[in-house]
C-alpha cells in the first residue's frame, strides 16, 4: 500500500539545506578571519609592529627595490648602499667611479652625464646667482636631495645672498671618501665650474669603509669597493655567486608582486614577509662573499698595496688623509675666491649624541654593526683633527651633537642616514654656519628681540616662524632665528607648542604658552594664544587627475557630543587601486606611506564607489587635534594621486 508524501516533511528539507549552507558559510567565514587574525598576530611577532595595510606597502615596495631589511638590525651595509657601488655605478678616469644614468631610472633622482646627480654641474657665477656645491658622501648627496628646500630658505635670509638665485651643485655621491671629494671639486674647476661657496659634509665614510678595501689588500684611500669595480673577470666561483643573487633578487621582486595582489589579507602577508626575510638573508649572505671574494692578482686593484696595515690602522691614517684633503680644499676654494666650510656628519653611533626610543632603535641601531666600532674609536680624532683645522683658519663645524635635543626618530638605516626631517635640521645648521661667517663675522650682539612678541594662532596645522634678531652695538639687528646660531626656544606648557629647528612653530593644543628664546646668555620672550573651531578644514587638497576634489566631512552633532567614535562621510572619491583614511595626532604629510613615525591609522575603502562612510576612533587627550585626511594611492602603493583637505577634530 502507497504512503502519502508528508508535506510538512518536504518544506523542511530545503530549510535544513538552508540552514547548513549558512551554518557552513558562518564557520568558513569564522576560520577565514581566525587565519586572518593569526596572520596579524604573526605579524606583530616577527617584526615588533603592529600588523597594517600601510606597513606591508612599505615592505613589499623596499623587497622590490632591494631596500627590505633582513630583520630589525643587519650587520652589513644596506642594500641602498650597495646598489650605489655596484649596479647604479660605472668607472671613471679620475673620481674612481659616478653613477650611470641610464641604468638608474627614478625620475626623482636624474642624473647628469658627467655621472652626477642633478642638472649640469658647470655653473658660472654672476651678480644674481649664488652657486652652493656640496661635496661627500651618501649622507651629502641627500643633504642636497632631501634637504635643499631648508637650506635654501635659510641661506635666502641673509643680507648678502638674499635677492639672488641660489643653486645647489651636488658633487657628492654615495661612499665617496677622501681624496674623492678633493678631485671633484678639482675637476669641475678644471672643466670651467665655478662655485661662490663649498660645503664639504663627510667623515664616516673616511674612517668606517677601510674594511671594504684594506682586507684585499686595497689601500684604504682607494674607492670604496674597489677590487669589485675593477674585478673585470671574476673567477668561476665569483660568477656563480653573482648569477644566484641576480635570480633570487628577481624572484624576490616577483614574490612582492604576488603579495601586491594579496595585499588585503594580513595572513597573506605574514607568509610573504616570512618567505621575503628568508630570500633577504640568502641574498645578504651571497652579497658579502662577493664583497669579500679574492679579487684577481691585478696590479691595477691593489696599486701600492696596505704595507700591511690592519684594518684600524688603516682607519686612523684616513683621519689624516682627511685633514690633509681638508686643509687642500680650503687652500684651492681661497685660490678662486670661494668660501670653504667644512663639516663633521652625524652618527647615531657617537656616544650620547642623541636620545632614541625604541622605535628608532629597532630601525637604526644596531650594537653588533660592522662600522661601529670605526666610528666610536674614529670619530673623537675625527673630532680632534676637526679642531686643528679650525686653529689653521679653516670653518669646519662638527655636528655630532646637533640631535641631541631631538628624541624624534631621525636615522632611517644601521648606517648613518637621516629623514627628512633630520635633513632639515642638518641643512639649518650648516646654513647657520654659512651665515655666521658672512653675515656676522666681527660683530658682537648686545640683545635679542623676537618679532612678533605676541602671536594668535588660528590653526593647528599651519606653522609660523619666529623671527630672533640679535642686536650689534651700532644697533643693527641681525637675524639669527634656529638652533643652527645657538638659538634655543623652549615653551611653557611644554606640550602647548611644538618648535621646529628652524625657529617655526606650530600649535600642538589649544591654551596660552609662554615661549622663552635664549642665546649666549641673552633671552626674550613671545606670547602665544592658540584657539580654533572644534570642526577645522585646512586647505590642503591635491585634486585627482580630473581636477575633483575628494571632500571628507565630519558627524558634527557626534563631535559636540564629545562622542568616541565619529562619522566620517567620504565623497568625490577617485578610482584608485588602494583608497585611504589616515588619522594621526600630528599633521598628515602628503604621503601616508613614507611616513611611519606620526602614529598614523589607515582605514582602508574597499567599496568601489564615489562615497564611503567610515568609522573612526577620537583618542587624543582635550584639547589636543587629531587630524584627518583621504588619500588615493597608484598601484605602486606609494604615491599619493589625490587627498582631501586635512579635517581637524579638536574637543575640551
Amino acid at each position: 500500500m502507497s504512503q502519502t508524501p508528508d508535506p510538512h516533511a518536504s518544506k523542511m528539507r530545503p530549510r535544513r539545506k538552508r540552514r547548513r549552507v549558512l551554518f557552513a558559510c558562518l564557520a568558513l567565514g569564522l576560520i577565514v578571519g581566525l587565519a586572518e587574525l593569526g596572520g596579524a598576530v604573526a605579524w606583530r611577532i616577527m617584526t615588533g609592529e603592529m600588523f597594517t595595510w600601510g606597513r606591508a606597502s612599505v615592505a613589499r615596495e623596499q623587497a622590490r627595490t632591494g631596500d627590505g631589511a633582513i630583520g630589525n638590525h643587519s650587520t652589513t651595509r644596506s642594500d641602498a648602499e650597495l646598489r650605489a657601488v655596484r649596479h647604479g655605478s660605472m668607472l671613471h678616469p679620475y673620481l674612481g667611479f659616478v653613477h650611470d644614468g641610464q641604468n638608474l631610472t627614478d625620475p626623482s633622482l636624474p642624473i647628469s652625464r658627467f655621472g652626477l646627480h642633478g642638472k649640469h654641474p658647470i655653473r658660472q657665477r654672476s651678480s644674481d646667482r649664488y652657486i652652493v656645491g656640496i661635496l661627500g658622501g651618501s649622507a651629502a648627496l641627500m643633504l642636497g636631495l632631501y634637504g635643499e628646500q631648508g637650506l635654501l630658505a635659510s641661506l635666502q635670509r641673509s643680507p648678502h645672498i638674499a635677492g639672488r638665485k641660489i643653486e645647489i651643485v651636488n658633487m657628492a655621491l654615495g661612499g665617496y671618501k677622501q681624496p674623492q671629494q678633493l678631485l671633484a671639486l678639482q675637476l669641475m674647476l678644471v672643466l670651467g665650474g665655478e662655485f661662490d661657496c663649498i660645503l664639504n659634509l663627510d667623515g664616516f665614510n673616511e674612517v668606517a669603509l677601510v674594511n671594504e678595501n684594506v682586507p684585499l689588500g686595497v689601500p684604504a684611500w682607494f674607492p670604496r669597493s674597489w677590487a669589485r669595480l675593477l674585478d673585470a673577470q671574476p673567477s668561476p666561483e665569483q660568477l656563480a655567486r653573482l648569477g644566484h643573487i641576480a635570480v633570487l633578487a628577481e624572484q624576490r621582486r616577483a614574490s612582492a608582486r604576488t603579495g601586491d595582489t594579496l595585499w588585503w589579507s594580513p595572513l597573506a602577508q605574514f607568509v610573504w614577509l616570512w618567505r621575503d626575510r628568508d630570500a633577504a638573508a640568502k641574498l645578504a649572505t651571497l652579497r658579502q662573499e662577493a664583497e669579500r671574494a679574492t679579487p684577481a692578482d691585478n696590479p691595477a686593484i691593489k696599486g701600492p698595496g696596505t704595507d700591511g696595515q690592519t684594518v684600524q690602522q688603516a682607519s686612523d691614517d684616513m683621519v689624516r688623509v682627511w685633514q690633509r684633503a681638508s686643509r687642500q680644499l680650503h687652500a684651492l676654494c681661497e685660490q678662486n675666491g670661494i668660501r670653504y666650510f667644512h663639516f663633521l656628519q652625524p652618527n647615531q653611533y657617537v656616544p650620547d649624541s642623541k636620545p632614541m626610543g625604541a622605535e628608532e632603535l629597532a630601525a637604526a641601531f644596531d650594537p653588533m654593526n660592522a662600522w661601529r666600532p670605526f666610528v666610536v674609536r674614529g670619530f673623537p680624532k675625527l673630532q680632534a683633527a676637526g679642531k686643528e683645522l679650525q686653529a689653521a683658519g679653516i670653518a669646519f663645524t662638527d655636528l655630532t651633537n646637533i640631535f641631541s635635543d631631538h628624541p624624534e626618530p631621525i636615522y632611517t638605516d644601521t648606517c648613518c642616514h637621516f629623514n627628512r626631517h633630520g635633513n632639515t635640521i642638518l641643512a639649518n645648521h650648516i646654513a647657520a654656519a654659512v651665515r655666521s661667517t658672512i653675515d656676522l663675522a666681527g660683530i658682537e650682539l648686545q640683545r635679542i628681540v623676537a618679532v612678533p612678541e605676541r602671536l594668535q594662532l588660528t590653526s593647528p596645522i599651519t606653522r609660523t616662524p619666529i623671527q630672533v634678531l640679535g642686536v650689534g652695538a651700532d644697533g643693527r639687528t641681525h637675524d639669527v632665528s634656529g638652533v643652527g646660531f645657538g638659538t634655543r626656544i623652549t615653551a611653557a606648557p611644554a606640550d602647548n607648542v611644538d618648535i621646529a629647528s628652524n625657529g617655526s612653530i606650530r600649535a600642538a593644543r589649544r591654551g596660552d604658552a609662554t615661549l622663552r628664546i635664549a642665546k649666549d646668555g641673552m633671552t626674550a620672550t613671545v606670547e602665544v594664544t592658540a584657539d580654533w573651531p572644534d570642526i577645522f578644514e585646512g586647505e590642503d587638497a591635491l585634486p585627482a587627475a580630473n581636477n575633483e576634489v575628494p571632500i571628507i566631512r565630519l558627524n558634527s552633532q557626534e563631535v559636540a557630543a564629545g562622542a568616541k567614535t565619529i562619522t566620517v562621510d567620504c565623497s568625490n572619491m577617485p578610482k584608485a587601486p588602494m583608497r585611504l583614511l589616515a588619522t594621526s595626532p600630528r599633521p598628515l604629510p602628503t604621503s601616508p606611506i613614507a611616513v611611519t613615525t606620526l602614529g598614523l591609522k589607515l582605514t582602508p575603502i574597499t567599496n568601489d564607489g564615489t562615497t564611503a562612510r567610515v568609522q573612526i576612533s577620537v583618542t587624543v587627550p582635550p584639547g589636543h587635534p587629531q587630524f584627518l585626511r583621504f588619500y588615493a594611492l597608484d598601484a605602486s602603493l606609494t604615491t599619493v594621486t589625490a587627498a582631501s583637505n586635512t579635517v581637524v577634530i579638536t574637543r575640551n
